[in-house]
């Protein structure tokens, strides 16, 4: 059993949709503030996606947002079933499963498979990006894309709702994010675990996965767990998706990118300011990976790691560094990149499977048959 240091109020194994309701589930991290918030002599210190954070304190949020919130189906939609969970109710932290139908399952409430057929699904524990400050696991933007790689991919995915800064500053998202690798080691060994994980979901075969601000959570979630006793449950990868990093020193493509149509340096410091420990500087460990007060990756028992980066992110140069440095202690990396793309990198659902059958395929033996098949990606 992994300590974690975000257990008070914990709930595990009810739908969230049927204790918390579904939009204040996704919503976790965003409580309005009092009206005095929004009184003109307040003086605003932030502001970052219409998140307001004013010098004393309180937090304005909009209430109209980019991209609206979805609501999970219980039942299969296009073959995904999706349903919420919360793992801790006092702070509002929650996942949202997503389900695909094997041919062989009748329903999601169903336990009963075709003759012979015990196959069981990888599971994929993802973390959504905004910066740390905006979006949440129920936003249309990654409820589409989760529910793509839950079919595609023939895994489970499980997106964890964590909490939002400036309300709850850094490592409060890291401590959700290792929170969830808890109860999802708690699944694989409860005799009342969920039935979509228990009777579909290979332990054995668990990744982490994070786009943006998310990749930042993954990485350092990934750091956490290596010291920590996960059996029967098997972290086998971490994928990052243009990871959100910085530094105080500005790298080549942060100073040629500053003003990107989609993250201005601006922007991100912005971001880092809002999410970052009251006092820290840019190269505080939870934003610069590979700064002076960093660990050394040589001490950490990583898994392989896939990182998915554009060409023409501004924050391109920082992310090859932090390949770099992965490399240079010896850990198994593998570098995706698509050179016309920015901080917005679609992706093939091939490099995943590709990556993905690579780290299983070390646990085949003559009576263990790989979920997902190796393919061949197309950069």
């Amino acid at each position: 059993m992994l300590p974690c240091p975000c257990t008070k109020g914990r709930m595990y194994g009810r739908a969230a949709h049927n204790s918390l309701g579904w939009k204040e589930a996704g919503d976790q991290g965003s409580k309005m503030p009092s009206e005095d918030a929004t009184n003109d002599q307040d003086e605003r210190v932030g502001e970052l996606s219409g998140v307001i954070l004013y010098k004393n304190g309180k937090v304005l949020r909009p209430t109209i947002s980019l991209y609206p919130k979805v609501a999970p189906n219980a039942s299969f939609i296009d073959g995904v079933a999706t349903k919420d969970v919360v793992l801790n109710m006092e702070e509002h932290v929650w996942v949202r499963i997503f389900l695909p139908q094997p041919s062989a399952i009748r329903s999601p409430q169903s336990s009963e498979l075709k003759a012979g057929d015990s196959r069981k699904m990888p599971i994929l524990l993802f973390f959504h990006g905004g910066a740390f400050v905006i979006f949440s696991a129920a936003t249309s933007i990654f409820d589409t894309a989760c529910r793509k790689w839950a079919g595609e991919l023939g895994a489970i995915v499980i997106s964890v709702g964590y909490r939002l800064a400036p309300e709850h500053r850094l490592p409060a998202a890291f401590d959700d994010g290792y929170l969830a690798i808890n109860w999802l080691q708690e699944q694989a060994t409860s005799k009342t675990a969920d039935p979509w994980l228990s009777l579909h979901g290979d332990f054995s075969s668990c990744f982490m996965m994070g786009l943006s601000s998310g990749g930042s959570i993954a990485h350092h979630v990934a750091l956490r767990i290596c010291f920590a006793e996960l059996s029967p449950m098997q972290i086998r990868g971490v994928i990052l998706v243009v990871p959100f990093f910085g530094g105080n020193v500005r790298m080549s493509s942060e100073l040629t990118r500053a003003h990107d149509d989609i993250l201005t340096m601006n922007d991100s410091d912005t971001a880092w300011n809002l999410s970052l420990p009251l006092g820290a500087t840019r190269d505080h460990p939870y934003c610069n990976p590979i700064g002076p007060s960093s660990p050394d990756f040589k001490k950490f028992d990583l898994p392989p790691y896939l990182l998915i980066i554009g060409g023409k992110d501004p924050l391109h140069d920082r992310q090859m560094a932090f390949v770099e440095a992965l490399r240079k202690s010896g850990k198994d990396v593998e570098l995706l990149k698509y050179e016309n793309y920015g901080h917005y990198t679609p992706f093939p659902e091939t490099d995943l499977i590709t990556f993905m059958g690579r780290c299983l395929s070390q646990k085949v033996s003559d009576d263990v048959t790989v979920n997902i098949s190796q393919k061949t990606s197309e950069i």
